[in-house]
């Protein structure tokens, strides 16, 4: 019996180990697959990341250049808007000294050109007037008479104010 004692005892060790040999196989294995599973997630995880940190950054170049353009068409804008509200003078001028038709005549030869491009300058750079369009369409309907003054001046004022929402 004392014989038996260390076969059995190296048996009982060496299914132990078996079995734990076995198990930490199992468990190895499939932790390993998962591990390798995980792994290639986040790597195209990082990978989408950074093509999207290159994009933003390419979209916030285009945003910074787009911003540059605008400021740099508005502020002419706003000042070659401003010059043409001067036409409130032109009108109080022609108001009192020359007939309609001849207002109608120089402020045409002078101005028209310019207003209705600042019109669709203004609009473009979102500073739409309902009220404008509706002074500068009339000046054509009162072109000869004393009507055609008063929606001058409309048109002016209204130059001057959205003028000063444009950004500097």
């Amino acid at each position: 019996m004392i014989a038996a004692w260390p076969a059995s005892l190296s048996l009982v060790f060496i299914s132990a180990l078996l079995g734990f040999l076995l198990a930490w196989y199992m468990v190895v294995a499939s932790k390993n697959a998962t591990i390798e599973t995980l792994t290639t997630a986040s790597k195209e995880k990082d990978t989408k990341i950074d093509q999207l940190q290159k994009e933003n950054e390419k979209l916030q170049r285009q945003n910074a250049e787009s911003k540059t353009a605008l400021a740099e068409f508005v502020a002419p804008l706003k000042k070659r808007t401003l010059i043409l509200a001067s036409l409130t003078e032109f009108a109080q001028q022609h108001q009192t000294n020359n007939p309609p038709s001849q207002t109608f005549i120089d402020f045409k030869n002078r101005f028209e050109t310019r207003l209705f491009t600042i019109e669709s300058q203004l609009d473009e750079a979102g500073e739409h007037s309902d009220l404008l369009n509706n002074a500068l369409q009339s000046l054509y309907y009162n072109a000869y008479n004393p009507l055609f003054t008063t929606n001058l001046l409309i048109a002016t004022r209204e130059l001057e104010r959205l003028a000063n929402n444009l950004k500097e």
